[in-house]
């Protein structure tokens, strides 16, 4: 038997009498025309959360004809935001966007009352890629990633993260874990600014974050890649020249785990699930028990904006891979799939959540 919240059944009746029976898909949407559409975005302003909402705006605004209005809701790594678009009415007032692989990563690491991205929200589509790599300040005493792998054992490497709902968290805990790291976990960042700033400033030494979202302070010296989190190079870009990958034939991870008398394939298992899970990115959505036109329209028009030339040259000139956002259904799929292989890592995570909260 399927359970079905009392709340759920709440949101989803209440939708049902905000719009006529029987609307197609396109007088669903008009439904929303001149309406005011709060769009939830988890994490503070100046963030790339925040920025490729912003970006987003216009090109959503004349596709549905309606105001959006940004909210951020910040906190516990992006929970709180999550929490807020779970428990709206899903009558298509309020959309938003959630770290899909944070959600999933929080709840295999022992958080409570985490929205599921699969069965709390209505997926919209996904905004990017993801591909993650390690920075560290310019003047880091780490010049390289082997550099990281040596560091005595006393001196814990730190790294920044925003909660346990963060992926800066869950690709540091299970990165750590499998390369062997004596690694501490230094939390209460508000979102990607803050934690970018933790790494320049030298309170912390690495940061695991997607290389997008950190190509300015790249490219203007701030921050130095030292790993990239992939089998293949994730960008043609001078910055990562040279860097070293992760996975894949030409990978650091097989030799490290060797090294440390570890299990290549199960270190290798491991990592595939992390990749997967890391590759969700920024799922757009609404609450769940969105009615069945209203979806419908919602999936085109975010879609839409998603390929406009507005949105695509905004986020590309800014450093964002934009060129690959995902139709609703694969964005679904990557959830479903993302979820179902990330139970491997359970407990990694859990380990490195008591690490937090310790």
């Amino acid at each position: 038997m399927i359970a079905v919240s009392r709340r759920g059944l709440l949101q989803t009746a209440t939708a049902a009498l905000l719009l006529p029976r029987g609307l197609g898909a396109a007088e669903a949407c008009a439904s929303l025309s001149g309406d005011t559409i709060r769009w939830i975005v988890p994490y503070s302003p100046g963030g790339s959360y925040d920025f490729l909402s912003r970006v987003l705006e216009n090109p959503l605004e004349r596709e549905l004809g309606a105001e959006i209005a940004i909210e951020n809701r910040t906190g516990a790594g992006g929970l709180i935001g999550a929490r807020a678009l779970r428990d709206s009415v899903p009558d298509g007032r309020t959309l938003g966007v959630v770290n899909s692989s944070g959600l999933i990563g929080a709840t295999l690491a022992g958080e409570q009352d985490v929205p599921s991205p699969e069965r709390d929200f209505t997926v919209l589509g996904r905004m990017m890629l993801i591909r993650h790599v390690w920075v560290t300040r310019a003047d880091s005493p780490y010049r390289t990633v082997e550099d990281v792998l040596a560091a005595p054992p006393e001196r814990p490497v730190l790294f920044a993260v925003a909660g346990v709902g963060s992926t800066f968290f869950i690709s540091a805990a299970v990165l750590s874990e499998v390369l062997g790291l004596n690694a501490r976990f230094v939390a209460g960042h508000t979102g990607g600014k803050a934690v970018r700033l933790a790494v320049i400033r030298g309170d912390v030494d690495i940061l695991s974050i997607g290389f997008s979202s950190i190509l300015k302070q790249i490219e203007s010296g701030q921050l130095r890649p030292l790993l990239q989190i992939a089998d293949a190079p994730i960008a043609d870009h001078p910055s990562l020249r040279g860097v070293p990958l992760l996975t894949g034939p030409e990978g650091i991870a097989a030799e490290r785990v060797r090294r440390i008398g570890g299990d290549p394939e199960a270190a290798a298992r491991k990592l595939d699930a992390l990749v997967a899970l890391l590759a969700v990115g920024r799922t757009l959505a609404a609450p769940a028990g969105l009615p069945s036109d209203l979806t419908a329209c919602l999936r085109d028009a975010v879609a839409r904006a998603l390929a406009s030339p507005a949105f695509r040259d905004a986020a590309s000139r800014a450093g964002f891979d934009v060129s690959d956002p995902s139709s609703p259904e694969a964005a679904v799929r990557l959830v479903r799939e993302a979820a179902a292989g990330a139970g491997i890592l359970e407990p990694i995570l859990k380990r490195a959540f008591q690490k937090i909260r310790s």
